[in-house]
This record gives structure tokens, sequence and C-alpha cells, in this order.
């Protein structure tokens, strides 16, 4: 059973390294793994957080659940972290990135 949820989640992770990329791939319903300039850029981070939110309402009128389940938000740096080439830039700052983070949304 492991393997098999295993194999799901791999199948459903995606790289992204532009901000433009992003959303697309967090609609499809994807976890995403993205450099990133690191966990101590926390406005940053929340900055992601609000305009994938915005994006994804498209201007409905948000509610209890919407707010929260639509936005994408960091779910960890991973302990295993991919190679990550010198001088890539955080997909969201521009700023070089330290480490690659996956993001998701909540349900």
């Amino acid at each position: 059973m492991f393997e098999k949820v295993k194999k799901v989640r791999d199948e459903r992770t995606t790289v992204v390294y532009k901000w433009e990329d992003f959303n697309p791939a967090l609609e499809a319903g994807n976890l995403i793994m993205t450099p990133w300039c690191g966990p101590e850029f926390q406005e940053e981070e929340e900055w992601v957080k609000e305009e994938s939110k915005k994006i994804s309402m498209r201007g409905e009128e948000e509610d209890e659940k919407s707010s929260t389940s639509v936005a994408g938000k960091s779910l960890c740096i991973p302990f295993e972290q991919p190679d990550l080439p010198e001088g890539t830039k955080c997909f969201a700052t521009g700023k070089v990135a330290t480490c690659w983070c996956l993001w998701g949304r909540s349900y």
C-alpha cells in the first residue's frame, strides 16, 4: 500500500522554476517543488500564499473555506534535497535559491 501511494505522490509532484507556472501546477492538483530563497524569508512565503489565493479566486467572493483551501502554501523543505545548480533563482523572488521547497494546498 505504501509503494502505491508513494508512486501516486511522485507522479503528482512537479518542478516549477518560474512564478507564472506555479498556479497552473497548483490548479492541476499537484505538489510543487520549487527553488526557494530560504525559510528566513517569511514575508515572501506569505506573499506566495496571498498571491496564489488571489489568482485562484479570480475575483470571486471569499468565504471561510475558500480563504484557506485555494492558497498555495509551503509544506516543507525536504531533508533530501535534489541538486540545486549554482546561481539558480528563487521561483518567486528572483533571489539566489538556497534550497528546494515543496508547496501545495491545504484541504
